[in-house]
């Protein structure tokens, strides 16, 4: 009775040990997922967590996002890995790999308006108030209750497609608005906001 005991007791370490050895390489392991759709979801988190709000802490009505998307060369990011170093190391290494320019999926669908407004967009807004104004009085006369002008990034997944990486931004004056670079998890089914860190701020 004493040796089956002892052996059972073997075999739960032995078991304990490997499901340990599993955890501690699941990022290595590649779940398929579709990027296209889990990117809007990580998009739609960010929006809905840290942009529900104006810089006044009024509920907004919209958003305006830049649709565009500048293209990355790649290579280590040692702000990122200082600011969010609990993130596993796939996902750094899908946020950092090199990518062309793209654009934001046009049929995002954060449950508020999206107006699309590009840098060249903002430009041409008229200085009403001279070359501190930099066209935010006419930004917010077109774009009322919105939190500012969005910036977003392209996403790093890690390799189950349950951790994500963005690096976002949000201005609403010409010294008012910060970039952030977020981590968001999937968890239940949905994803949500775990950390956010400044990375600049004006």
């Amino acid at each position: 009775m004493r040796a089956h005991a002892i052996a059972l007791l073997l075999l739960l370490s032995v078991t304990s040990t490997a499901c340990s050895s599993a955890c501690s390489t699941c990022d290595t392991v590649a779940v398929e997922f579709d990027r296209e759709a889990e990117t809007k979801a990580v998009y739609v988190a960010i929006l809905s967590e840290l942009y529900a709000r104006d810089w006044q802490s009024r509920a907004v009505e919209q958003w305006v996002i830049d649709p565009e998307i500048p293209a990355s060369v790649g290579g280590r990011d040692e702000l990122v890995r200082q600011r969010v170093w609990e993130s596993r190391p796939g996902t750094i290494a899908d946020y950092e790999r090199a990518r062309p320019a793209g654009r934001v999926p046009a049929d995002l669908a954060p449950g508020l308006p999206v107006r699309w407004f590009t840098k060249a967009d903002f430009a041409a807004l008229p200085k009403s108030g001279g070359a501190v104004d930099l066209g935010w009085t006419a930004f917010h006369e077109k774009f009322p209750r919105s939190p500012g002008h969005i910036t977003l990034s392209h996403v790093g997944f890690s390799a189950d497609g349950t951790e994500a990486l963005a690096h976002v931004g949000c201005w609403f004056d010409s010294l008012g608005g910060a970039r952030r670079i977020v981590r968001v998890r999937k968890m239940m089914g949905a994803w949500q906001v775990e950390q956010d860190e400044q990375t600049a701020v004006s």
